[in-house]
């Protein structure tokens, strides 16, 4: 295993009636950041060992992973990186968890053929006021015309 000083290389889960039977085995390899780049696990149902690698682009962001049983490499990014990730479309939560930042526009659907502009309140605010030092807005959204 690479760059395993100070992290974690090895996992295992046992058998509890005999502790030297090892159930699941998992061997981890780093890259000098630190990322994760390869796996190594062996589970009763693999026969054997699974290996499955990744790799990064030289701004930490994900570049391909490999190695999953029956399913192809999957590319993050590119030839050069300008992917998803590069166009911001990837955001993080404040717990790390990335979601894809999807646009109306690109949206399926019918576009607005229409303005309501009967609604009165939103979210406890009047549409023409703003109460309690709430935050009025007006949407001016493009209408299709034929």
């Amino acid at each position: 295993m690479v760059n395993g000083k100070t992290r974690t290389v090895e996992a295992q889960t046992v058998n509890t009636s005999n502790l030297s039977v090892a159930v699941t085995d998992e061997f981890f390899s780093y890259s000098p950041r630190g990322e994760l780049t390869d796996v190594y696990e062996s589970t009763p149902h693999s026969g054997g060992y699974y290996h499955t690698t990744t790799s990064y682009w030289p701004t930490g962001a994900l570049k391909a992973l490999n190695g999953i049983p029956g399913v192809p490499t999957i590319y993050y990014g590119g030839s050069t990186g300008a992917g998803l990730d590069a166009e911001g479309r990837i955001v993080y939560s404040q717990s790390g968890m990335p979601y894809l930042k999807r646009y109306l526009d690109e949206s399926k659907g019918v576009p607005l053929q229409d303005i309501w502009n009967d609604i009165k309140m939103l979210r406890g605010i009047h549409s023409n006021t703003a109460v309690g030092g709430g935050v009025c807005c007006r949407l001016r959204l493009p209408i299709k015309t034929n």
